[in-house]
């Protein structure tokens, strides 16, 4: 199992790295077959099998980021390649979707990496308590039926423990099991609309949540104003692309409420699930006339606040973690040396 994620995570930082690869060739003034043919040299059998599927669709006169979807890439990255490309700017948007994803890859990689050591430290506690159950309790048992007497108390609850132990096993598979037929059935075909709010109702997740739609929105939007659109334009670019059904339906619900006269920065301060400084910085940016540069800049702040908000994250996990274990495996020592302690205080 532990190979097939290592491989899957591999090929998806290689993915990316063919992405910025495909545009720096782009920027170096090969034409877009001439640089898929020349990554194609350098990818297995099944690669080479997708990039030639690309440019059959290219040739056929497919758009660029639904010829890309041959690669299987993630529907955020592929939108990335969509804005890119109706300001003209394919060789950039390739360039920058592939930095987005590697960063994302590594940043999942690394949490892998932090929660190896504490998962190797619960197999091992697993098997600890496997060994204390099976050949170290029964002669506990057996000791304190002869001598007449009970355990201590914390003694006894871990007996207890290990003998509910298979019970408690199985119902946390039904309880994880219950969590992912739920989502299947009842979350997964939910509107994007209604997972994103369902997401800001829990305390911890809302204000990440809503800082990457935030994020998202201010990038691209001020990309689009800053190749000459207007506000309607560049919502209609919006409303245009298919790879994330959240924005192409606030979309088309913004150019109603603009053609009904409801100011832009309004609309976005009665929208929950953006940050509160959006609507701040458009009507600022509206005022001075910079407000694609406000918005870029805007994003720009909130991905560093997103990677500062992940890398706290990081750092916490791992010593909460050995603290865990630590404790669960002192409780067990505890637990097996106290009667043995009584005992020899007994015998004295």
């Amino acid at each position: 199992m532990g190979l097939i994620l290592f491989t899957r995570k591999t090929k998806k930082l290689e993915l990316a790295k063919r992405l910025i690869r495909i545009g720096r060739l782009l920027q170096q003034g090969y034409p877009m077959e001439a640089a898929l043919s020349f990554v194609a040299l350098h990818v297995n059998e099944h690669d080479q099998e997708q990039l030639k599927n690309v440019q059959i669709d290219l040739q056929n006169g497919i758009r660029i980021h639904e010829a890309f979807e041959h690669l299987n890439l993630p529907a955020d990255i592929l939108s990335f390649i969509y804005f890119y490309e109706e300001q003209g700017e394919v060789a950039e948007g390739l360039i920058q979707a592939g930095i987005v994803f590697e960063g994302r890859e590594k940043t999942k990689s690394e949490i892998q990496k932090l929660l190896r050591y504490p998962l190797v430290l619960g197999w091992a506690g697993v098997m600890v308590l496997i060994i204390v159950q099976q050949f170290i309790v029964p002669h506990f048992q057996k000791l304190f039926v002869s001598m007449d007497s009970d355990p201590p108390a914390l003694t006894a609850f871990f007996f207890g423990f290990l003998e509910n132990l298979p019970l408690l096993a199985v119902s946390l598979i039904i309880f994880v099991t219950s969590l992912y037929l739920y989502y299947r059935i009842r979350i997964k075909p939910l509107s994007a609309h209604v997972k994103i709010n369902k997401l800001l109702r829990i305390k911890f997740l809302a204000g990440f949540t809503r800082r990457i739609v935030t994020y998202y929105f201010s990038l691209q939007f001020g990309r689009l104003l800053e190749a000459g659109m207007s506000i309607q334009n560049a919502l209609s670019i919006f409303e245009k692309q298919s790879h994330l059904p959240f924005f192409q339906h606030e979309a088309m619900l913004m150019k109603a409420e603009l053609e009904q006269g409801e100011s832009f920065n309004q609309m976005l301060s009665n929208r929950h699930y953006f940050s509160k400084d959006l609507a701040f910085v458009v009507e600022n940016g509206n005022r001075t006339g910079f407000m694609a540069s406000d918005l870029q800049n805007y994003s720009h702040i909130l991905f560093t606040e997103l990677e500062d908000a992940l890398k706290k994250m990081l750092t916490l996990l791992q010593p909460i973690f050995f603290v865990g274990m630590g404790g669960f495996i002192f409780i067990v020592f505890l637990s097996v040396m106290l009667p043995m302690f009584e005992m020899i205080g007994a015998l004295r």
